[in-house]
């Protein structure tokens, strides 16, 4: 199988470009060069996807089709202040954009790498399925849910097979982005006091490896289009996050709860990436979460 990759830097893409065999040739694009070692059947192809002259320069360079582009670059805001509407929309929409018309004609299948930041959390009841409102309360979760617009209005008038899958929240060795786990694991590593905002509110966390597992089986599946949603359907409190982080990591923290106003669950029914791609996670938290805290604790020293 031969695919086109995007993002094969970031915490996702690496993550899928490490676990690829050599029954894949995968033509990767970005900014920056993955380890030697890491894609043996591998060519990359360096390119800001921003850039529309770019990657049209970089697309006339990669001769042949592809069976698959697996599209996971994207602008993530590492913390909340990052979260510009420029930075977003240059790489998240005009990044798809770019790469959607410069390989026109040259694959069969499209996969997305989306979040469930697209969703109004105001509106969320009990679980978010895919039938739950849209409306993203940032310029990430916006500029992801115009660009699942995007991919799948071409998909449909370029007769592409098009998945869209939006992944709850991620966990998993070096993540790069500010989020709740990582925050605590740091805090956790140097006995500082952990404050949880809104402790009883659930998340659904997702292993890196499970998302992972979640685009190859859309890699392999013929007869879907659409958006699935990448979770456990297991909720844990946040609070419960932080506490089993403290006991695992074998730390002297306090948790402190504090009340915080307007916080929702956010749990995945995991019901139609069983039935349309055969997805189903395999690794629940806290399962895995010591690698997470070894990640972090080898970068202290």
């Amino acid at each position: 199988m031969r695919i086109l990759l995007t993002g094969a830097t970031g915490f996702v893409g690496k993550a899928f470009a490490k676990s690829l065999g050599d029954d894949y040739e995968v033509v990767y694009l970005g900014r920056s060069k993955l380890d030697d070692d890491m894609l043996l059947s591998s060519t990359f192809v360096p390119v800001d996807l921003s850039v529309t002259q770019e990657v049209e320069a970089a697309a006339s360079t990669i001769s042949g089709d592809f069976d698959v582009v697996v599209h996971l670059a994207a602008y993530v805001p590492r913390v909340a202040s990052d979260d510009l509407l420029v930075d977003a929309h240059s790489v998240n929409v005009l990044g798809t954009i770019n790469i959607l018309e410069a390989f026109k004609g040259r694959f069969r299948k499209l996969i997305i790498g989306s979040t469930l930041e697209v969703y109004n959390q105001a509106e969320i009841k009990d679980v978010v399925d895919e039938n739950s409102p849209v409306g993203a309360n940032s310029y990430y979760g916006s500029t992801k849910l115009a660009s699942e617009l995007i991919a799948s209005t071409y998909g449909k008038k370029n007769s592409i097979q098009t998945v869209i899958l939006r992944f709850s929240v991620m966990y998993g060795p070096n993540d790069p982005i500010s989020r709740a786990l990582p925050n605590f694991i740091k805090s956790a590593l140097n006995n500082d006091e952990i404050t949880v905002m809104g402790g009883d509110v659930l998340r659904d966390y997702i292993h890196i490896g499970d998302v992972v597992e979640s685009i190859y089986n859309a890699m392999q599946v013929e007869d879907f289009s659409g958006v699935v949603n990448i979770g456990t359907g297991k909720g844990i409190s946040i609070a419960e996050a932080a506490q089993l982080i403290v006991e695992q990591a074998n730390s002297l923290s306090k948790v402190t709860i504090k009340p915080a106003v307007g916080g929702v669950n956010i749990v995945v029914d995991p019901k139609k990436a069983h039935d349309k791609i055969g997805f189903q996670a395999r690794v629940f938290f806290p399962e895995r979460i010591n690698d997470m805290i070894d990640s972090y604790r080898s970068q202290e020293k």
